[in-house]
């Protein structure tokens, strides 16, 4: 076999698509594939309210063997309202991620049939969470919820519907990302896996 020259023009087409595909790889991915990556749990309002300031209360546990792939969060019912949640690693000016999404897969073993409050975001003054209706159960589930006016609520699920300007201002000062755990008054078994937060990267569409 004859090994040619790579042409200039063809290390020019490379450096641009490499150029471009970095420029869209913007999101912030949590696998757990190895750890729980600076994630804990934390007991969040009995309507799924995230609380000014909520405080860790412990950690989840590592599930090496459970994911999408193996490795994930698992945590069962840890407090009153279990969630887990980031802060550290996503805290700052995050007003970029206007318009994008945060996405995960989470595995419910226990769920009843009542609309909970799936997701928070807290920022230094104001708190938003996005109310849905019970998941499906002992089945991986893939969950978008996109950074944008009309689906988020101040503070409790019955709250009002937040505005762009009130989630610009959650995102431009945030503090934590929320997930609730827990479906049910009683026992809870639930994996999160592969958190997601802004735009996915081009790789991710194959």
């Amino acid at each position: 076999m004859t090994l040619r020259p790579t042409s200039p023009r063809t290390l020019i087409a490379v450096g641009l698509l490499t150029a471009a595909c970095s420029s869209f790889c913007l999101a912030q991915v949590f696998t757990f594939d190895s750890g729980i990556e600076g994630w804990s749990v934390y007991d969040i309002g009995v309507n799924g309210q995230p609380l000014d300031d909520p405080q860790p209360t412990t950690q989840p546990s590592h599930d090496a063997t459970f994911g999408l792939p193996p490795g994930s969060l698992r945590v069962g019912d840890a407090a009153p309202e279990t969630w887990i949640g980031v802060q550290d690693a996503v805290a700052g000016n995050r007003s970029s991620l206007l318009g994008s999404s945060i996405s995960f897969d989470v595995y419910y073993r226990f769920a009843a049939a009542s609309t909970y409050a799936a997701i928070g975001v807290h920022g230094g003054n104001l708190s938003l969470s996005q109310p849905k209706p019970a998941p499906s159960v002992n089945q991986w589930l893939r969950w978008e919820f996109p950074l944008v006016a009309g689906a988020w609520r101040v503070g409790t699920t019955s709250g009002p519907v937040a505005t762009e300007a009130q989630l610009l201002e959650v995102l431009s000062d945030l503090r934590g990302v929320y997930i609730h755990t827990e479906w049910r008054t009683g026992p809870d078994d639930t994996n999160v896996d592969n958190v997601a937060i802004g735009p996915r990267c081009l790789g991710d569409l194959n």
